[in-house]
């Protein structure tokens, strides 16, 4: 389920995935915000969490933004990043 939330002025959409679990736990995957909680565990409350959690979310989703700028800074530079170095190709 695809739902969305608002923190300091910023829609930010977010995917509910209900399993049979103990605990709620955000996750940020390709700049996409889940949230996998228990199956009693209510929308409203699920609401509350991430406006909680706002800060964390948005400081995560900046990141893997910035780091995807870089990654595709460095490879339109001829780079490419394997095992953590930088390697120039070369043709």
């Amino acid at each position: 389920m695809n739902q969305e939330f608002q923190f300091k002025g910023v829609h930010i959409p977010y995917k509910i995935d209900y399993n049979n679990r103990k605990h709620c736990y955000i996750s940020i995957k390709e700049g996409q915000v889940i949230v996998k909680a228990p199956l009693y565990m209510s929308k409203t409350y699920i609401s509350k969490i991430l406006l909680s959690k706002g800060e964390w979310i948005l400081k995560k989703l900046e990141e893997q933004d910035r780091r995807e700028a870089e990654l595709k800074a460095r490879r339109e530079e001829g780079f490419v990043s394997i095992f953590g170095k930088d390697y120039k190709i070369r043709l």
